[in-house]
């Protein structure tokens, strides 16, 4: 089992928010319930954002009032008689803390309130914190309203908790019965865990290898292409995470499984897709005037929380590692096993 501290800074990572992360302490954490690290991510990041001061925003008002205020709108003055009597209907903005991003955040609070797996004394801490938003509104949650925020350079630091807003969002389920709440275990979830370990494995070393040049790079099949058809139908070949310096260049594939191993007559063996994907990755990119290219090193990344294992071949030129990272460790260690990693 991965320790929910560790989801938490795979996360901070994967978003690339490690900064805000580091603010909030979730160290202490009593049990292993992502629910748990979720409410308590809400209750010190908009603690934070109150000391801070909520972000505002202008917001639209339409109202009758006995003074012009704004636009006046004469369809619904005539037909409400208004012009007989000392009143108009207007329409003005004001600023206020009742924006979206506000509603998304006390809403989310409201959701996860009671959800199994968090404590009595994290629930008050989440009541506190929503009684605290009182001039807030709430409202109905839909996937769409999360595209619709737009954050700026001076409210950015919203990101981080709007997206935890969004994966509780995700993963959220209401229980059968009395109508209570638990969270759908998203670390089992493949396809969720891919990205998140993918985009965590790249920002680590955009942060730790500055040397280093790192990203997602496309590479161009080394075909000749006899028809002009023929190009268009070819698969864009594109890296999970490359790092490039002056010397060394390394393709890291990044595969989240439960079991990095498949299973053969009783036998374990490789995956056999992952390593042709990485094998026609490092023949491709080859340069004939680009050293660095020709001696390119591949390595295929698994996680693991148990058993470790480093295989190592090597293909004309080419050194290709099939290696794991165990998360069922300090996070102190999973840093330095990463950084000896390509190192």
């Amino acid at each position: 089992m991965i320790p929910i501290q560790n989801i938490y800074y795979l996360l901070c990572y994967a978003w690339n928010r490690l900064k805000e992360g580091e603010t909030l302490r979730v160290s202490q954490l009593e049990k292993n319930e992502v629910s748990l690290l979720f409410a308590k991510v809400l209750t010190e990041g908009v603690s934070q954002l109150l000391k801070k001061g909520l972000d505002r925003g202008y917001c639209e008002h339409f109202e009758e009032v006995q003074m012009i205020r704004g636009k006046i709108k004469f369809g619904a003055t005539l037909k409400r008689n208004f012009f007989k009597q000392p009143r108009v209907f207007c329409e003005y903005d004001e600023l206020s803390h009742n924006v979206l991003h506000n509603m998304i955040i006390k809403s989310t609070i409201k959701n996860i309130m009671h959800c199994e797996g968090i404590t009595d004394e994290v629930n008050n801490e989440l009541k506190n914190v929503y009684f605290k938003l009182h001039y807030v509104d709430e409202i109905k949650l839909t996937k769409n309203l999360f595209r619709r925020i737009n954050l700026h350079r001076n409210n950015h630091f919203y990101d981080f908790l709007l997206k935890v807003c969004e994966l509780i969002f995700d993963n959220l389920l209401l229980e059968k019965g009395d109508g209570s709440k638990k969270f759908k275990d998203f670390i089992q979830d493949e396809t969720i865990m891919r990205s998140i370990f993918e985009e965590f494995i790249r920002n680590f070393y955009k942060k730790h290898l500055p040397l280093y040049k790192v990203g997602r790079t496309n590479i161009n099949w080394r075909f000749d292409v006899l028809t002009d058809e023929s190009r268009p139908v070819l698969p864009q070949m594109q890296t999970d995470i490359t790092l490039e310096s002056k010397y060394k260049k390394i393709i890291i594939e990044a595969k989240y499984y439960k079991e990095a191993l498949g299973v053969n007559y009783n036998k374990k063996k490789l995956n056999s897709s992952n390593l042709y994907q990485l094998f026609s990755y490092l023949i491709n990119q080859e340069n004939q005037n680009d050293l660095i290219c020709n001696n390119c090193e591949g390595i295929l990344l698994y996680p693991t929380v148990h058993s470790n294992y480093n295989y190592q071949y090597k293909f004309i030129g080419h050194k290709i590692s099939v290696m794991t990272i165990n998360l069922n460790q300090s996070w102190k260690q999973i840093e330095n096993d990463l950084l000896t990693l390509v190192n």
